[in-house]
């Protein structure tokens, strides 16, 4: 799906926005009329690749 179709869709459904990662970069963009693309950093940074030990549930 292309960018505008995803905006338009994401429209359609009252998003706010957007966002894609595009190899290792996260980018946004409002759905809106004012279409403007902001990238937000990288994907590997959103995570935290240390083990934790997670208590059980």
């Amino acid at each position: 799906m292309g960018f505008e179709a995803a905006c338009d869709l994401g429209w359609r459904f009252k998003q706010d926005a957007i966002f894609w990662v595009s190899g290792n970069r996260v980018r946004v963009a409002k759905c809106g009329p004012d279409r403007q693309r902001a990238e937000i950093g990288t994907f590997s940074d959103r995570f935290d690749m240390e083990e934790t030990n997670h208590p059980a549930e």
